[in-house]
């Protein structure tokens, strides 16, 4: 609601300044408590070469990101538990079956969908056509679910097809994982496009946290941080929606992360890093440059990133050219 101050009003001017300093003072002190400051500046996330190496024999939650843009697919690992957090298109095989190789698995213990666009459900189908064993799918959408884009119906028929059990989860709902603790928000089943209804996941591990936020869009982001807000801190995020939408400030002042890495190309998610920087987030990447390994005994975090040999020469430049960012490598 906005006040018109008449030229002819009997009220004085400084009146007027003096209502609106003190609306402007309650609406800060509603999202500080909210979201107080944290009061530790403890940092968390080094990039490789910052800090010492992880204690020898240290167990490790590891996170591999695929070196997709437009599209998710992240792998996670800790001792003998596994889960793929969404897969890509049907494309995608050969870019998933790199973060196999590279964490040396037979196969998976759980593919976490966050919902079912093409996207992020579609590699699952190729997945198991090539014979990877997946030992369950977990989905928060029903069974019959269609739209522009879904192939929620085509990835349930492969499960039924390569015997892969379906495990329909609510928020709430537990999922072990050895030591982590994994949690999940998403909106009630609202008439709203497949993004906003994502499930998106925090992962804990020790005193360290990442939060995979899926497609969510405005009316997620912003509901979620306001039933949840101090929740979803988080040392690490992987942006909403590929950084093609900017995230709402009520969610990133809620997550506040250290590091973010975004699922596709720099040059198309400008507003999404100007997002971040403002809120206080200088240390990003961007997948399409290459994996993206991100690691933690439970007390730091250690972010690796595997240049592809013709994306070394463009991310020195476009970050040479933005120099707000901090590399995630020796600037030659």
């Amino acid at each position: 609601m906005s006040v018109m101050l008449c030229r002819h009003s009997s009220v004085p001017v400084h009146f007027h300044h003096f209502f609106f300093s003190l609306k402007r003072l309650s609406v800060l002190l509603a999202v500080l408590l909210l979201f107080p400051l944290s009061v530790s500046s403890e940092q968390k996330v080094f990039f490789e070469g910052e800090t010492d190496p992880f204690p020898e024999g240290a167990e490790l939650l590891t996170i591999r990101a695929a070196r997709l843009y437009g599209g998710d697919c992240m792998l996670m690992t800790l001792g003998e538990h596994s889960m793929f957090i969404d897969l890509g298109t049907s494309s995608s095989l050969p870019l998933v079956q790199e973060l196999i190789d590279d964490a040396g698995i037979s196969r998976v213990e759980y593919f976490f969908n966050s919902h079912p666009h093409n996207d992020h459900i579609g590699g699952f189908i190729s997945l198991v056509k090539s014979g990877f064993r997946v030992d369950s799918l977990l989905t928060f959408f029903p069974h019959n679910y269609f739209g522009y884009c879904v192939k929620q119906y085509e990835a349930l028929q492969a499960a039924e097809e390569y015997h892969v059990p379906v495990i329909d989860l609510k928020p709430g709902d537990p999922i072990p994982f050895g030591d982590a603790k994994l949690s999940t928000f998403r909106l009630p089943d609202w008439p709203l496009r497949p993004n906003d209804l994502s499930a998106m996941l925090m992962v804990y591990y020790g005193d360290c946290s990442i939060l995979f936020s899926a497609d969510v869009e405005d009316r997620a982001q912003q509901w979620i941080s306001k039933e949840s807000g101090p929740l979803l801190k988080a040392d690490i995020l992987k942006y909403p929606h590929h950084g093609l939408t900017q995230a709402e400030p009520i969610f990133l002042q809620a997550v506040s992360p250290e590091f973010a890495f975004i699922t596709n190309i720099p040059q198309k998610t400008v507003k999404a890093q100007q997002q971040l920087r403002y809120f206080g987030t200088s240390r990003m990447s961007f997948t399409n440059w290459g994996i993206i390994t991100m690691q933690t005994d439970g007390r730091k975090w250690i972010v690796r990133q595997d240049f592809l040999p013709d994306r070394l020469n463009e991310a020195t430049y476009y970050l040479r050219s933005h120099s707000w960012l901090e590399p995630p490598f020796k600037l030659p």
